[in-house]
């Protein structure tokens, strides 16, 4: 048997100590306080009664069904999707080589299939490296183009050599045939009385410089003017008709030999 002493003014609280207790811990109670021995008996008496705090009302006992509880509905797998095969690359269809002598692939090359200015495939976007790689690779296998074939030129036949030609034999003269003989005492073609004689420029111009350093023309050669308006020749510029005209320049020169003979 336990003893356990204790002091309490509290009613509710030593009726709580009974009720968790029991019957298993017997209570001694104060002999010096006579009124809380008292108290604590007749706490230990109603132990058993649940006592609701000061204040407050007792709930009642909960009488609700239990819920079920939820059915687990494992979900459906999904099955997994076939890997999509890799789209080949697509070459042109007209066989178009670049300058390089490479054929469009799709991989590399730029779908418009066009050439830049080089003439070169334009690269597809985003594949300069992987352009760049391909096109040397296909440089150092040889490309496929193949080498223009050289036919062998066929030798020129030499062109046979002309035969000489024979000479002609000379013609033997003709025994007892008269022989042409040059006729003498023949006149000379003889131009006509009235045709001038031809005057060049050269000689016209030199006949005028000597006449007029020599003062032949007169005081400030005014007989050289005269002449140019005898004739109708511009003063300004006597040469042009004295060049062009071979009738006017012979007539210009004979009036100049009348006067300086």
């Amino acid at each position: 048997m336990v003893e356990f002493t204790f002091k309490t003014h509290d009613f509710e609280e030593a009726k709580a100590i009974f009720a968790v207790l029991g019957d298993a811990l017997q209570v001694a109670a104060n002999a010096a306080n006579t009124d809380y021995a008292a108290d604590i008996a007749y706490a230990a008496a109603n132990a058993a009664q649940p006592v609701a705090p000061s204040g407050m009302t007792p709930l009642a006992p909960n009488t609700a069904q239990p819920v079920a509880p939820l059915a687990f509905v494992p979900e459906t797998p999904v099955a997994p999707v076939a890997p999509v095969a890799p789209i080949a690359p697509v070459q042109a269809s007209d066989g178009a080589l670049d300058v390089n002598g490479m054929p469009w692939n799709g991989e590399i090359h730029a779908a418009t299939q066009t050439f830049t200015d080089k003439g070169a495939w334009k690269v597809r976007k985003g594949c300069a490296k992987e352009a760049k790689a391909a096109i040397e690779a296909f440089k150092a296998g040889g490309g496929n183009i193949a080498p223009p074939v050289i036919q062998p030129v066929a030798p020129v036949a030499p062109v046979a050599p002309v035969a000489p030609v024979a000479p002609v034999a000379p013609v033997a003269p003709q025994t007892g045939m008269p022989t042409a003989q040059p006729q003498t005492g023949m006149p000379t073609a003889q131009p006509p009385a009235d045709m001038a004689p031809v005057v060049t420029q050269s000689a016209l111009e030199a006949k005028i410089i000597l006449m007029m350093d020599n003062g032949q023309f007169g005081e400030e050669h005014v007989n050289y003017w005269q002449l140019l308006d005898k004739h109708g020749i511009d003063r300004v510029d006597p040469t042009t008709p004295l060049t062009t005209n071979e009738t006017l320049r012979a007539a210009f020169y004979n009036d100049c030999m009348a006067i300086a003979p």
